[in-house]
């Protein structure tokens, strides 16, 4: 099961489903993951965003609010 609430402060956006979460966060440092992985997390991506699509992801986090 896919958790409802994630071990992150402020996360930019939070999208999930019956199988996946996806977390966009501002400043990743290494401990987000670590936080993750103790919380239960079976795998971790770490994917670096551009400008753009960072602009979208917060874009798109305001839309869910």
């Amino acid at each position: 099961d896919v958790p409802t609430t994630f071990p992150i402060e402020n996360p930019l956006r939070v999208d999930r489903n019956s199988h996946s979460a996806m977390l966009t966060v501002a400043d990743f440092d290494p401990a987000i993951e670590a936080r993750l992985r103790e919380h239960g997390a079976r795998s971790v991506e770490v994917m670096h965003l551009s400008l753009e699509e960072i602009f979208m992801e917060v874009v798109k986090g305001a839309r869910d609010d």
